[in-house]
């Protein structure tokens, strides 16, 4: 695993997260604003609060597509896994062991996935 791919793993979600508050505190913020504007019905700001609204939604879109640290794991790690040339001689009580292993570390995998 590359040294990229571990920094990767551990600045994707913050980075994820950074959008998630940018675009939620845009929306609240532009949303306000577009209320104002509609409300008074000031004609000349209409299209650059929709504007800015759009760009905020999209903002959180973005935030919501990046994975969090758990999953980043489970991806990489059933990529890792499934690419090991001879993985289907190992012995079975080896396989439940790495699988006890991971589970552990990253949890339940059908939360991670939702999540």
């Amino acid at each position: 695993m590359s040294l990229f791919t571990l920094y990767l793993i551990t600045m994707l979600p913050k980075i994820g997260t950074a959008f998630n508050t940018i675009g939620i505190l845009s929306i609240i913020v532009f949303g306000v604003w577009a209320l104002v504007v509609f409300i008074e019905k000031i004609e000349e700001y209409k299209k650059v609060v929709i504007k800015y609204l759009k760009i905020s939604f999209f903002v959180l879109f973005i935030g919501v597509l990046i994975p969090t640290s758990d999953t980043l794991k489970y991806i990489i790690g059933g990529y890792v896994i499934t690419n090991i040339e001879g993985i289907e001689k190992l012995p079975k009580n080896l396989i439940k062991y790495a699988n006890t292993i991971l589970e552990e570390e990253v949890g339940d995998v059908k939360k991670v996935v939702t999540d």
